[in-house]
């Protein structure tokens, strides 16, 4: 019996050193686990957007703005036949004008009475405007007559659109987007006919689908009528208007010459040049993008 007694007396002490043995050990264990891999904070799913998500950088307003202002001309120069075809004659009054971009009327590009010389090439050689667009209205006297866009800013495509003419002599409208410091504007430039009313109406509704897909445009031109209402379906601002008369036809004392503009344009100034060596007068804008 005394056997017994000592054999369960070494078996309850082996049993409770075991015990002690698994509660010490499950200590560290849990003690170990929560110094090496705390359990992380839930983070919604904006926080976790916002840490992935970097910003662009922001563009400086001269980057995407219109240089401060931008000078533009409308100019009847009656291809120089006033200038005895001294075409640098004309580009001194587009440079003393400090124009941009000039839209240019009667031009001649190889005729007979010309000299054959290209005037549109010429022209932007005199003013230092690399960038031109001419543009054919007819052929005439082995040569070519229409309108002429002249540039200081990279001409980025061209179009020359046929107006309708009847039986008179051809018109056409051109066409240039042009890249101004990374804006790019449409600008226009024509010479309608001085026939019959009905005929420059139609020409205005050809104009007007075109200026009426773009944003910032600007359309230059003898328009051969100083009736202003005739220029109401093109929906833009004009230098000329009922309220203010340049004449710019001095022999009429008429403003058959304009500037329509778009309402992305503010007018800060604008007048006339009397000394153009034409029997037009050339007219200018000074404008700001809005």
């Amino acid at each position: 019996m005394k056997r017994i007694f000592i054999i369960f007396s070494v078996f309850l002490l082996i049993l409770s050193m075991t015990l002690v043995s698994c509660e010490k050990g499950n200590t560290e264990t849990t003690t170990d686990a929560a110094t090496e891999a705390p359990v992380p904070e839930q983070t919604t799913a904006e926080e976790t957007t916002a840490e992935v998500t970097t910003e662009a950088p922001e563009t400086t307003k001269e980057e995407t703005q219109m240089p401060k202002t931008l000078r533009i001309g409308s100019y009847n120069i009656k291809h120089a036949a006033e200038a005895n075809l001294n075409l640098n004659t004309i580009a001194q009054v587009i440079k003393k004008a400090n124009l941009d971009i000039v839209g240019l009327q009667e031009i001649d590009y190889k005729t007979t009475r010309s000299n054959r010389v290209d005037q549109p090439a010429k022209l932007a050689e005199y003013t230092e405007m690399p960038y031109y667009v001419f543009v054919r209205g007819i052929d005439y006297q082995g040569g070519q007559y229409g309108t002429l866009i002249l540039s200081k800013y990279p001409i980025v495509s061209s179009e020359v659109i046929p107006l309708e003419s009847w039986d008179k002599e051809g018109r056409s409208l051109g066409h240039a987007v042009i890249d101004v410091d990374g804006r790019q504007i449409d600008f226009f430039n024509t010479h309608l006919s001085y026939e019959d009313t009905s005929l420059r109406g139609l020409q205005f509704f050809e104009i007007s689908e075109k200026t009426d897909l773009c944003k910032d445009f600007i359309l230059t031109g003898d328009f051969n009528t100083a009736n202003f209402s005739e220029f109401t379906i093109l929906g833009g601002n004009l230098i000329n208007d009922t309220f203010r008369k340049y004449p710019t036809f001095p022999g009429g004392n008429s403003a058959i010459d304009n500037i329509v503009y778009s309402d992305s344009f503010k007018e800060i100034a604008s007048g006339t040049v009397t000394q153009s060596y034409s029997d037009h007068y050339m007219l200018w804008a000074e404008f700001e993008l809005n």
